[in-house]
């Protein structure tokens, strides 16, 4: 008998664990879609143009950077950045 109350209770015992989620899930999306719905704080300016696809690398060279009064943090850095 307790194995066969094991049997239907387990089913029941899941179908309200996803009914006591289902509203955090909702609500969750819910924030999702007004965050998608948000006006971005930049704007482009009128007539603007759309910028064409970049292609190619990036390199730096020799590049050094520090704060204002102190030793430099990075001095002399090359750095290269395949396309893609």
């Amino acid at each position: 008998f307790l194995l066969l109350v094991n049997v239907f209770f387990r089913p029941i015992d899941k179908i309200n664990s996803v009914i006591e989620t289902y509203p955090k899930g909702i609500a969750g999306f819910r924030r999702y879609a007004a965050l998608l719905d948000t006006e971005p704080d930049i704007a482009d300016r009128p007539g603007a143009f759309d910028a064409p696809t970049l292609k190619g690398a990036i390199s730096y060279r020799d590049v050094s950077f520090g704060y204002s009064g102190e030793r430099p943090v990075l001095k002399n850095i090359n750095l290269d950045i395949a396309a893609g």
